[in-house]
C-alpha cells in the first residue's frame, strides 16, 4: 500500500550547506548546466516511487549527471528516520529544479563546490521538538515526519550517489541537535517536558559526535542511531565535535553559521 506526502514548499526552516567535501576538484557551471536540464520541471504535484530500480520514471532517489566524464551529478531523495516506510511520494518537479539552483548558485556559482539543501526538514524539526511525542529512535517516527534533500556533487573522485545527507551528514545532524536543544530552552526549567527533550537533544548529539562524509568500510551512521551500547564517546558538544572535525576549510568550523536559510519561493 503506497503511503504519500503531501506537496512540499521550502521554508525558512530549509538549510543549504556547501564544502569542498562533495568536489575535490572544482565543479564546472556549464556541466550543472546540462545536468540541470535533464531534471523534471513540471509544475504540478506528481507521485515519486520509493524502492524502485535505479533509472526508473520519477522514481527515487532521482539522479542525474553531465554525462560520465563531468564534473556534476544531483541526486534528489527521500530522508528522515521513517522516509523508508514510503512506497510513494508527492512532490513538485519544478521544485526540484529550485532547490539544484539554489546549490548551484550558493555552492558551485561562489566556490566551485558541491552541496545540498532541505526541502520540509521542519517536518523532523517539529516532530523532535514537540514534548507531547515519543521520539522512538529505535523503532522509526511517523512518516509525516519526511522531508526531502538534493545533492550536488563531482564525481569525478568520490561517488556520492549513496550518501544521503539528510540522513549521514554531520552538518543535518548538529542543525537537528540544536533545533531540539532550543526546543529544551524553552520548556520550564526541571519540567518533565524539558527533560524530555535534552534527553532527545543529546541521543542526537551523541549520533553527531560519530557522523562524517567519509566514504570507506566503515558504515556511515544516522543522527537517530545514538550510541551502541558500551561505545564511549569524547566529551563536548556534539555539533562543535562535527564541525571542528568534519569540514574542510576553517571558515566552515565557525558553527555559529551551521544554518543558512533558504529564501522561500
Amino acid at each position: 500500500m503506497n503511503t504519500t506526502l503531501a506537496p512540499l514548499n521550502n521554508s525558512f526552516s530549509d538549510i543549504h550547506f556547501c564544502s569542498p567535501y562533495f568536489s575535490r576538484n572544482p565543479i564546472s557551471d556549464l556541466d550543472c548546466i546540462q545536468a540541470f536540464s535533464l531534471l523534471p520541471l513540471i509544475d504540478k504535484p506528481k507521485k515519486f516511487k520509493t524502492h524502485v530500480p535505479p533509472g526508473t520514471p520519477y522514481g527515487l532517489p532521482l539522479t542525474v549527471s553531465h554525462d560520465l566524464a563531468g564534473t556534476c551529478a544531483m541526486k534528489f531523495e527521500t530522508a528522515g528516520r521513517s522516509a523508508d516506510k514510503l512506497d510513494s511520494v508527492l512532490f513538485i518537479p519544478k521544485q526540484i529544479g529550485e532547490m539544484a539552483e539554489c546549490v548551484m548558485n550558493k555552492c558551485v556559482g561562489v566556490a566551485r563546490e558541491g552541496g545540498f539543501v532541505t526541502a520540509g526538514i521542519a517536518n523532523t524539526e517539529n516532530f523532535l521538538g514537540d514534548p507531547r511525542v515519543d521520539a522512538d529512535f529505535a523503532g522509526g517516527f511517523p512518516t509525516s515526519t519526511t522531508f526531502f534533500n538534493l545533492l550536488l556533487w563531482n564525481p569525478e573522485i568520490v561517488d556520492y550517489s549513496a550518501f544521503n545527507p539528510g540522513d549521514y551528514d554531520p552538518h543535518i545532524g548538529g542543525t537537528l541537535e540544536k533545533y531540539t536543544r532550543f526546543a529544551a530552552e524553552k520548556q520550564a526549567a526541571g519540567s518533565e517536558s524539558r527533560g524530555k527533550l535534552e534527553e532527545r537533544a543529546e541521543h542526537i548529539g551523541n549520533a553527531v559526535k560519530r557522523m562524517s562524509r567519509t566514504l570507506g568500510p566503515t558504515p556511515l551512521v544516522h543522527w537517530w542511531d545514538g550510541v551502541p551500547p558500551g561505545l564511549s564517546l569524547p566529551g563536548g558538544n556534539g555539533t562543535d565535535s562535527a564541525c571542528n572535525t568534519t569540514l574542510a576549510r576553517a571558515l566552515d568550523a565557525n558553527c555559529s553559521d551551521l544554518v543558512r536559510p533558504v529564501e522561500a519561493s
